[in-house]
């Protein structure tokens, strides 16, 4: 793991290990010698500065030499925030890394603990004080020693009322974080947010009811990482229930399956959902009316050269074929001239994000999809990928990359980690920017994700995305400025990952730093695994989406 100091760019390469507890240590430290240092000094500085201006005689040089001074200590206190940032950053990401690191939130001034701000010791107050968090760090020391034992469920079984004080406080303080990161006035709140969200997701875990219902359901494809951090488990019981209403009439009703549609007008339909359990009859039906209804998929488009990551989020933008009626995929089909005169093909199959925060759309890629994903559970955006990826007509052993943002981000770790489709394809390179994939992310192919810290979507699956195979580029942007019709937060804007990812790109084939060098050799490994140069003539096809529902 290594940081850029010039461009707040954090990178994490392949296998490694964090020490919270050193972390947390280095936090207060440098918390409380800039807190008995830089502010007295200033102070200081200030007073003098006063009576040197009451002074009557000439004190220009004077005032100069102090003013000198004043900035320097702002400029000191400026890195000194900056360190203390990425210190804290790391230690939140990171935080159930190590053993007795949930005893630092007692700790003010510790990355884990209250901040000495304003709004840090409000909502330290707001959550119980000193007492609160003391009693909450027991706890949890108790619930993390369990949950590596493999028991989770021990300390609420043993605890039950501290266990349930301490639930609501780490629900208080999870809500706590998405306000704060709602009206953006804490910049810390995203990384706060996953930090607090694992943790009452390592609660809701915990808990023997919890435990059962997911047990029961594993039939149903609801993920059982239940020994963790992860929300993976009450993401799938929230599909369920989702699927539930949608049977009950909920949006457009319950799925049949969902069908895709060339820009040839060709089409193909994957047949499945609970609209076949309860109605099968009239599937036939329904699909008639949804191919008529779907509109023509955008004609092909055609470029040279070899595309960058950051290019092919690029692409992903250039879709507009998306909304709550209709999804869209494209799949790049990289044809290279070799030297010798010998043409290989690779693909690029590009994933857009959610478009519509409904459940139960005609449109694929909205919110069910997402609690499908984060879920380990097959979706209709799923299959639907998958229908394209027939009609496009991949040939065995040619390079196929997946890249997604958002909600496409999940897609395509689910896509490249699904044994059926790794039957089918060479899956040699995952790219996802703003996503939450650390519980569904393949491990064996190399996987280049970009996350901004001020992007609370990577953080809702309560993980932090690593691993031997793993690239992780975290860029600092709280105040990103994007399209204001874009429903999503900028900090989540698919454009103003864009814009960093080239940053990051050019910084890294300039740069010495070993973690933008990481970065500059997964960029290369994904441009060598699927054969791309100058001579690379792509064309990008690309394909309507919709469900085949009973509305």
């Amino acid at each position: 793991m290594a940081f850029d100091p010039h461009r707040h760019v954090t990178v994490a390469s392949g296998a490694f290990s964090v020490d919270v507890n050193e972390l947390n240590a280095a936090h207060a430290a440098l918390t409380y010698e800039k807190l008995l240092a830089i502010g007295p000094s200033k102070a200081a500085l200030t007073c003098a500065q006063l009576e040197v201006d009451l002074a009557p005689f000439d004190t220009n040089s004077v005032t100069s030499a102090i003013t000198t001074a004043l900035s320097s200590l702002d400029d000191l206190g400026a890195a000194v925030d900056d360190l203390l940032w990425k210190l804290r950053d790391a230690a939140l990401t990171y935080d159930d890394a190590n053993s007795f690191a949930s005893l630092w939130e007692v700790v003010p001034g510790s990355a884990s603990g209250p901040q000495f701000s304003l709004l840090g010791l409000a909502r330290f107050e707001a959550t119980g004080g000193f007492a609160g968090a003391l009693w909450s760090a027991g706890f949890h020391l108790c619930q993390d020693a369990a949950a590596r034992l493999g028991v989770p469920g021990l300390a609420t079984v043993v605890m039950p009322l501290p266990a349930m004080a301490t639930y609501c406080r780490d629900l208080m303080n999870t809500g706590i974080d998405g306000l704060e990161f709602w009206k953006h006035e804490d910049e810390m709140s995203g990384v706060q947010f996953q930090r607090d969200l694992g943790r009452f997701a390592l609660d809701v875990n915990s808990l023997p009811v919890h435990r059962d219902v997911a047990r029961i359901l594993e039939g149903l494809g609801v993920s059982q990482d239940l020994n963790s951090t992860s929300t993976a488990s009450a993401s799938g019981l929230a599909a369920l229930t989702v699927l539930g209403l949608t049977a009950c009439g909920l949006g457009s009703g319950p799925s049949y399956g969902v069908a895709i549609k060339a820009a040839d007008g060709h089409t193909r339909v994957h047949a499945g959902g609970i609209g076949l359990w309860l109605w099968p009859d009239r599937f036939q039906e329904r699909k008639a009316t949804t191919l008529a209804s779907m509109p023509d998929a955008a004609p092909d488009i055609h470029y040279e050269g070899a595309a960058t990551s950051a290019d092919v989020i690029e692409h992903i933008i250039d879709m507009h074929g998306g909304d709550a009626d209709n999804g869209e995929i494209a799949i790049e089909e990289h044809v290279t001239l070799g030297e010798d005169g010998t043409q290989t093909r690779s693909w690029t199959i590009d994933i857009r994000g959610t478009q519509s925060f409904g459940a139960g759309e005609k449109g694929p890629q909205d919110m069910l999809t997402n609690f499908q994903g984060v879920g380990g559970m097959a979706s209709d955006q799923l299959y639907a990928i998958q229908k394209a990826m027939d009609d496009a007509g991949i040939a065995p052993g040619e390079a196929v990359e997946f890249a997604g943002h958002s909600q496409g981000g999940i897609m395509a770790a689910q896509l490249a980690a699904n044994p059926n489709v790794r039957s089918r394809y060479n899956v040699v390179s995952v790219v996802t920017a703003g996503s939450p994939t650390a519980t569904i992310a393949p491990a064996d192919v190399p996987v280049l994700s970009y996350e901004n810290s001020g992007d609370i979507v990577p953080g809702l699956d309560g993980y932090a995305t690593q691993g031997d195979n793993v690239t992780t580029v975290m860029f600092r942007d709280y105040e990103a400025t994007c399209d204001i019709s874009d429903p999503v937060p900028c900090s989540h804007s698919a454009s103003v990952y864009v814009d960093e990812i080239r940053s990051s790109l050019s910084a890294a084939t300039a740069s010495s730093d070993p973690g933008l060098g990481a970065l500059a050799v997964a960029e290369a490994r994904r441009t060598h695994a699927l054969g791309l140069t100058e001579r690379t003539q792509t064309t990008i096809h690309h394909y309507q989406t919709r469900r085949i529902t009973d509305k």
